[in-house]
């Protein structure tokens, strides 16, 4: 189970995460595995099979890119993650969603792979993603850093949910 949340201003994506994962037993623990995975161009999100994550981050190669960034992530990004899950015997799951920072923006990745352009300068995934957001509008118009406020929405839905385990990890893309 998992909160990502992200935020995207002044041409930089800020993008935090929990540590919790569960297995099959639906046990949860602490993990190093990184649910964001850095690539040159990008930070992925990741929230549901932490397998189809650890196969991306390990052998996906960044796709090339053109100028639009819409174009870059659904047109590019998101047949490479597919082409590298099937090489693997993987499908998209259903129930894998991704959170993509490319070029100071976000976009929300579903489970059939849909590329939504996001018209917030946050957005969250995961069993967190109500509190991630309640607690992203609830200080846009704050003064404090982006990552505090991306750190504090993870730190909320960690407090409030039994699915999400502190510590955050941070990454940022600018």
């Amino acid at each position: 189970m998992t909160c990502v949340v992200g935020l995207a201003a002044r041409n930089t994506v800020w993008m935090a995460a929990d540590s919790g994962i569960s297995n099959t037993d639906g046990n949860l623990t602490v993990a190093n595995d990184p649910k964001i995975l850095r690539f040159d161009d990008f930070l992925i999100g990741c929230a549901g099979s932490a397998l189809s994550g650890q196969i991306i981050e390990m052998f996906m190669k960044q796709p090339s890119l053109g100028p639009n960034p819409y174009e870059n992530v659904a047109k590019y990004l998101v047949p490479a993650m597919k082409k590298t899950l099937k090489a693997q015997d993987l499908e998209w799951r259903g129930s894998d969603e991704y959170l993509v920072g490319h070029r100071g923006k976000l976009f929300h990745l579903d489970g059939n792979g849909y590329t939504l352009d996001l018209a917030l300068p946050y957005w969250a995934i995961g069993s967190g993603v109500d509190i991630g957001l309640a607690v992203m509008y609830s200080t846009r118009d704050s003064r404090k850093p982006p990552e505090w406020r991306v750190e504090r929405a993870v730190e909320t839905a960690c407090f409030f949910k039994d699915s999400c385990l502190l510590p955050i990890k941070l990454e940022v893309l600018g």
